[in-house]
């Protein structure tokens, strides 16, 4: 289906808040989509969303998904060249 990021190596996040920028990252789910494709609650994907933010020192969602599109616009570039 998908393969996560490895974003817990370099920011220490457990391998479930990976799985979860991932699937923000890759597919642009909503915290309802994730929840179901995680098979946990809303709540829940919530809370490891404000973990991440909090690891990754940032405050806000919209904060979030930048470093996420940059993070794949340098990861397209690395594989053109």
């Amino acid at each position: 289906m998908y393969k996560p990021f490895q974003y817990y190596a370099s920011y220490s996040l457990t391998q479930r808040e990976s799985e979860i920028l991932s699937l923000l990252a890759t597919y642009g789910y909503t915290n309802k989509e994730i929840a179901e494709s995680c098979c946990i609650s809303e709540k829940t994907v919530k809370i490891h969303l404000a973990n991440i933010m909090g690891k990754i020192g940032i405050s806000s969602m919209h904060k979030l998904l930048v470093l996420l599109l940059a993070a794949s616009f340098a990861c397209i570039k690395a594989w053109i060249k």
